[in-house]
Parts: structure tokens; C-alpha cells; sequence
């Protein structure tokens, strides 16, 4: 045997050994400088995190890259190594790439990252796509409640800022998952105090999704918080019922799992519920409303919107919601709606909106009978046929009275036939004669 092959040998053996390793493995020490970034991957800004790993102060330099990738880089022998580029037989080469760092490395690598960064800096993070993954992986992390309690500084003082991004309400949502109850009571507190917080929140379509994420995570929790989020919902109940993204959050608190404590919401609906019928994006957020109510406050609001009913189908959006009570097939609510509206068949029939009502109304049996007794008894019979909306009730008259009753469809047609000429004169009026006639 080649007594220099034998030499090498030997000392490559007494390298590898057991002992051998575990001195070279304390000794590594991390150079950010040569640490080397995935091929083909678009750069983001050099995040460099310094962790401390379970051998030595600093082993492991971290990249950030806009594809989730990591990258490390380590210099066995320790600072006073003369020799860069020594490896540790059965280790990886110096530059490796990993999708994510490795797991036993990643609690200390995230909390010292956050620690370590300024209120501004964290806030730009949590703004940012990759910085709010980042953070809220840091706020799911077991056992390490140093980043909740920086977040929550930041949230503090930046509440709507943070709740209003697009990136940043995640880092919000996963923020009051997992603060304790003091932090969650001081964000509750904070945003129903600041009024223009509150609504300005409300009406993002980012921050009412935190408003939204705070009743889910109120409602789970043993505290009685969620009261005053309620209570303050109750009291911006017509503000937010007029704008489309706020009022989502009042259809929110409808839910099931709220019934004990949206009481708050319920009572004022039914103080704003006709102004909010009666306009237009109003009428909108309050037939979502009639869809989602539940309890005993339900019967009364739809009470309230029966004994109005002509006020509300005389107004161009009232009228919508009127028809939508209709829609809900409940026959007590039917008949006190048809009782208001006697007596005023023959002006909402030449009305836009009115007239729909009447159209609908004039499917109930009940009330058919009394509105073509109104038709039979009024001198302005032939005007409502011959009118642009009126014509398509008298249409819808005929034709019901004919399915029901034949005997009372007849007086009506000879009811208009004593007109017929005042008909013929006018285009509207020839779709009823064409209907008399057929």
C-alpha cells in the first residue's frame, strides 16, 4: 500500500470521528456575505435573519425571496478558521436551498426578526403579501407570545391603517386569534370609542372584514365584549344600512350564534326601518335585512312595515320592500297590507311603484274582490286603463277576475265598454280593449 494513500487515510478517518464532529459542528459561524440566492427566481429586498440554532449563536443566514424560498450558507472551524472553504464530511455543501427553514430553527428565526425591527418597519411588513404570510405564521406560532404582544403594539397605533390593507387585515385577523383576553378587550374598546374609526372601518371592504372577523372571534370567547360591538352596530344601525359594505356586517350579527346579544341591532331597525325602505340603497340592505331576521323583534318589523304600506307603496323604493313582504307568503301580513290599502286603489294604480304593489295584491283573492269594487264604484275607471302604468293593472284585473270569477269579470268589462272610444283614442288604452275584446 502507497504509504502517503494510508496517511490520508488515516487522518480523513480521525476527521469523521464522532467527537470530531460535534467540535466542528459548534464551531459554525454564519457568512451573510456569501450566503447565495436560488437561480430563476425574481429578487425581492434582502431580508437577512440572524437565529439561533441549537449549536452556536449564529448558524443559519436566511433569505427572503418573493417565492417563499430560503437559502443558508455555513463556515465550519469556527471565527478564527483560516480556511473559508473547509467542509464537515456527511454535511451539505455550503450553499443549499430549502422551500421553508428548517422547523426547529423557524420560532427563533421569526421572533427575532420582529423583535428586532421598529414600529414603521412592521407595520410595512404586515402591508406588504410576503411580510403578512410572514407574520402570521410568527403569530401562529406555540408557546412565544413576544411577537403577539409587538403586533398588537403595532395595532394599537395604527389600527385602521392595519385593518383598511389589503395584506394587513390577515395579520389583524390572525392577531385577535390569538392575543389573550387584556389585548382583545383594549382593541375592542379602541375601535367602538373612535367613532370615525368605527365607520370608516365599516365601509372598507378590508376593514369591515376585520369588524366581521372581531364578532366571530368575540362570539367564541367567554367575555361579554361582543356586547358592545352590538351596541355600537345598533347605534350606527342607519349609517352603515345605507352603505352596501356596511351593511353586511348588520346582516352579520343576524346570526344564530349573536341571538342573545344583537337585541341592540333589532331595536333599531325598527327605529329607522321605514327611512331605510324608503331609500335607495336602503331599501336594498333592508329586504337582506327581512331575509336574515330571526326571534320575536321579526314580527314586529314586519308589523310595522304592513301598517305602513301605503306611504311605502306610494315612495319609488319603498315599494320594493312592501313587494318583498308580500313575497313572504305569510297571510296575516297579506291582510293587513290589502286592509291599509283600500281606498287608495285607483291613485296607486297610476303610480310606478304603486301600481306594482297593486298588480301583486291583485293575486290575493281577498283583495281582487275589493279593488275591482273600487274600479266599479270610481268615475276614473277608463283614466287608470288608459294610463302608462295604470293599463297593466287594469290588464292584470281582467284576467284575474276571469280565472276567479266570471260573473264579476263581465260588470268590469262592461264597465269599460260604456268607454270604449275614450280607449281607442289612447295607445295605452288599446292593450286593455285587445284584452276586452279577446
Amino acid at each position: 500500500m502507497n504509504p502517503s494513500t494510508s496517511s490520508d487515510s488515516d487522518s480523513e478517518s480521525s476527521n469523521s470521528s464522532p467527537d470530531r464532529l460535534c467540535q466542528d459542528f459548534a464551531n459554525l459561524q454564519v457568512d451573510n456575505n456569501s450566503v447565495q440566492r436560488p437561480s430563476g427566481f425574481p429578487l425581492a429586498k434582502r431580508i437577512s435573519i440572524p437565529a439561533r440554532g441549537p449549536y452556536s449563536e449564529s448558524i443559519w443566514a436566511v433569505d427572503s425571496f418573493c417565492n417563499g424560498g430560503y437559502s443558508y450558507n455555513f463556515k465550519p472551524g469556527g471565527p478564527s478558521s483560516s480556511s473559508s472553504s473547509s467542509s464537515i464530511n456527511n454535511f451539505p455543501s455550503t450553499s443549499c436551498s430549502f422551500s421553508e427553514p428548517p422547523s426547529i430553527l423557524t420560532s427563533s428565526l421569526r421572533s427575532n426578526k420582529v423583535l428586532d425591527m421598529g414600529v414603521h418597519e412592521i407595520l410595512l411588513m404586515a402591508k406588504d403579501e410576503e411580510g403578512s404570510k410572514f407574520l402570521q405564521e410568527g403569530l401562529s406560532l406555540p408557546g412565544d407570545s413576544r411577537i403577539v404582544s409587538r403586533v398588537f403594539e403595532i395595532a394599537l397605533e395604527f389600527t385602521l391603517e392595519l385593518m383598511t390593507s389589503k395584506h394587513g387585515r390577515f395579520v389583524f385577523g390572525k392577531l385577535i386569534e390569538s392575543c389573550d383576553e387584556d389585548h382583545l378587550r383594549v382593541i375592542t374598546f379602541k375601535i367602538v370609542s373612535e367613532v370615525d374609526l368605527f365607520l370608516n372601518a365599516s365601509i372598507d371592504i378590508n376593514g369591515s372584514s376585520c369588524i366581521k372577523k372581531l364578532i366571530r372571534v368575540l362570539g367564541r370567547s367567554k367575555t361579554n365584549f361582543l356586547a358592545q360591538i352590538m351596541s355600537t352596530l345598533g347605534r350606527f344601525f342607519g349609517y352603515l344600512m345605507v352603505n352596501r359594505t356596511g351593511s353586511s356586517i348588520i346582516l352579520l350579527s343576524l346570526d344564530n350564534c349573536y341571538i342573545r346579544k344583537n337585541d341592540f341591532v333589532y331595536q333599531a331597525a325598527l327605529e329607522h326601518c321605514l327611512s331605510l325602505a324608503n331609500h335607495e340603497q336602503g331599501c336594498i340592505s333592508m329586504n337582506n335585512f327581512i331575509d336574515e331576521m330571526k326571534g320575536s323583534r321579526r314580527k314586529q318589523i314586519l308589523q310595522l312595515i304592513s301598517m305602513n304600506a301605503v306611504c311605502l307603496a306610494k315612495n319609488p323604493f319603498g315599494n320594493y320592500v312592501l313587494k318583498h313582504v308580500l313575497d313572504l307568503e305569510d297571510p296575516g301580513l297579506i291582510e293587513k297590507i290589502c286592509l291599509m290599502l283600500r281606498g287608495h286603489v285607483i291613485d296607486l294604480s297610476m303610480m310606478k311603484g304603486g301600481s306594482h304593489v297593486v298588480e301583486k295584491c291583485l293575486k290575493f283573492q281577498e283583495f281582487m274582490y275589493y279593488a275591482v269594487e273600487e274600479f266599479l264604484r270610481s268615475n276614473r275607471t277608463v283614466e287608470v286603463a288608459n294610463h302608462s302604468c295604470g293599463n297593466y293593472v287594469m290588464q292584470t284585473a281582467l284576467r284575474e277576475t276571469r280565472r276567479v270569477d266570471r260573473g264579476l269579470h263581465d260588470r268590469l268589462v262592461m264597465k269599460l265598454r260604456e268607454n270604449l272610444t275614450e280607449l281607442l283614442q289612447f295607445g295605452h288604452g288599446r292593450h286593455v280593449y285587445k284584452l276586452i275584446c279577446s
